[in-house]
């Protein structure tokens, strides 16, 4: 089996439980868009995995909506996600101590995020894992966010790997397709609650990841 010399990470859903916090930052924009109304969570799950452009465009049309302002929705979403960090659940199980372990074993860690990088790194202070990643690149560091290849790309320059050389880890089709595409190696995370099935039909990763201790396997 191939050794990996970095591993990259989406943030939301693979490192960081922040379900009820997407959840309710979804909720925040959908009352603007539906006028009031209230997205449930098994109507914003189909969602993961898409950019929240895309996802908000289809959320539109879906619910035959035509006149709507997607900045201010995607302000209303934002701002929602950067004021209550308190709905943050932390790092799944075995996640932080895999990580201490990969650092101690050599291998350069980052993190690709369709966020913001400080946002990732306010994340990350707040469950005392300052100093693991060696490079955060999230939606203001690129032109083109995932599922292109260009923030895997940035993240592997950063860290001084090529991308031959290294695994991206996520939970949904976009980092899977965006691993792909910048010739990483990639593994699905199992732990998240993205539509599996529609995933796997729609991006191949080539390992599947059921616990945080299967990462220390692959190094």
């Amino acid at each position: 089996m191939k050794k990996f010399k970095a591993i990259l990470f989406d943030c939301d859903g693979t490192l960081i439980d922040t379900m009820d916090l997407v959840i309710h930052a979804w909720q925040a924009m959908g009352r603007e868009l539906l006028g009031g109304g209230l997205l449930q969570k098994s109507d914003v799950i189909k969602y993961f995995g898409r950019t929240l452009e895309e996802a908000t465009v289809i959320l539109a049309e879906e619910r035959g909506i035509k006149d709507y302002d997607l900045d201010y929705l995607h302000d209303v979403y934002w701002d929602y996600q950067n004021n209550h960090h308190e709905e943050i659940a932390g790092f799944y199980p075995g996640l932080k101590e895999a990580l201490k372990e990969l650092k101690a074993r050599g291998i350069k860690l980052g993190v690709v995020t369709s966020g913001t990088s400080a946002g990732v790194l306010q994340e990350l202070s707040e469950n005392d894992a300052e100093g693991i990643f060696d490079a955060v690149v999230g939606c203001e560091d690129v032109t083109k966010p995932k599922p292109d290849p260009e923030p895997v790309l940035i993240c592997c320059r950063k860290v001084g790997i090529d991308p031959s050389d290294a695994l991206m880890v996520g939970d949904s089709r976009n980092d899977i397709a965006s691993g792909n595409l910048a010739g990483c190696t990639t593994a699905l995370v199992s732990w998240y609650e993205c539509p599996m099935d529609d995933l796997l039909d729609y991006e191949k990763a080539d390992f599947m990841l059921e616990k945080a201790e299967d990462l220390l396997s692959l190094v």
